[in-house]
């Protein structure tokens, strides 16, 4: 693994804006850059899947994990449903594979690739969470990918396991479940490193 590889900035001509939420603009790079990046970085050999997927009536939503050098990052990615005026969905391929692409890219952020966009002070800013007056919406994706990141997703996933969870879709919607998985991983977590 060539970290200092991963970590490089793009070249100001390979970043991209587009709008975001609440009229920003957001930087970012188009994913053949992403990929170019990861076959220089890891000498082409590091895999891509995508673990599942879902479809809403607004949005194609893809679970997917890239691993490289025996480490694996999973993120979820995804892409937006256009409709015709009758309301016929027309584009589901080409926003699974967009979904992919997003998911591909946030994979290989957390290998480092592309970090400046997001220390950058001018580019974009954490979004806020979602709110009905005055309580959070709880978000079992944030919450899950934060377990991820701690945790990595072989220890998630058998945690999960134990509770008969093995798709996105049989995930709680409870905030309280998540916070105890999250206990539960921690303990272990430290219980390993304490047997070292």
């Amino acid at each position: 693994m060539k970290i200092e590889v991963l970590e490089r900035p793009f070249d100001k001509s390979q970043i991209k804006q587009r709008p975001g939420r609440g009229g920003q603009m957001l930087d970012y790079v188009e994913t053949p850059a992403v990929i170019r990046r990861l076959n220089e970085a890891f000498d082409y050999n590091w895999h891509f899947e995508v673990m599942e997927y879902q479809i809403t009536d607004t949005e194609a939503v893809v679970l997917a994990k890239l691993t490289a050098n025996g480490i694996t990052k999973m993120q979820f990615g995804s892409s937006a449903i256009s409709k015709g005026k009758d309301g016929t969905i027309y584009n589901t391929g080409d926003a699974l594979k967009g979904a992919a692409s997003d998911a591909l890219k946030k994979c290989a952020t957390l290998f480092g690739v592309g970090l400046h966009l997001y220390e950058d002070e001018n580019g974009p800013q954490p979004e806020n969470p979602k709110t009905e007056g005055e309580t959070e919406v709880f978000n079992p994706k944030r919450a899950f990918e934060k377990c991820v990141e701690e945790f990595g997703p072989d220890a998630v996933e058998a945690e999960l396991a134990k509770y008969g969870i093995k798709s996105m879709q049989d995930w709680p919607q409870s905030r309280t479940f998540w916070a105890e998985l999250y206990r539960k991983l921690k303990s272990a977590q430290k219980a390993a490193k304490s047997n070292e």
